[in-house]
């Protein structure tokens, strides 16, 4: 099997060491979209536009929140060298406590930017703007 440390090296030229290969550089951009890919990934929330198959007044729902800039998960961030900070806008879905709803994608956000952007996140601030209704499918369960 190939040494790792030269597998991406030309044939002829040295190894150099991981430490050594240079530098990443994530976009505020790119962030801002982990972030929001990891608030849908919490339990309890819900992204409010995107395809799939939905009931039709939760498609209304997610037009107009799109017309009137109401999407959510909605994600601005600040990012300086390697360390940033986080606001981040969620839709829960009923009856998802919001306190444990927050506090949830408070700690997935933080995780996944370490994880994936390798950076120290300095804060992570969750704000539960709006309750959506259960699912159709969970709506059954309930009954």
């Amino acid at each position: 099997m190939a040494d790792p440390r030269t597998a991406l090296a030309p044939a002829g030229a040295a190894a150099v060491a991981p430490e050594h290969r240079g530098r990443l550089a994530v976009a505020d951009r790119a962030v801002q979209r982990i972030a929001a890919a990891a608030a849908t990934e919490v339990e309890g929330t819900r992204r409010t536009t995107g395809s799939g198959p939905r009931s039709t007044a939760a498609a209304v729902g997610d037009a107009l929140g799109a017309v009137l800039g109401r999407a959510y998960p909605d994600v601005e961030c600040s990012v300086a060298g390697r360390r940033a900070r986080v606001r981040v806008e969620v839709a829960a879905v009923w009856p998802h406590p919001a306190p444990q709803v927050a506090a949830r994608v408070r700690e997935h956000v933080r995780a996944r930017l370490e994880e994936l952007a390798d950076l120290s996140v300095d804060d992570v601030s969750v704000v539960v703007a709006t309750y959506l209704p259960p699912t159709a499918a969970a709506q059954r369960r309930v009954q």
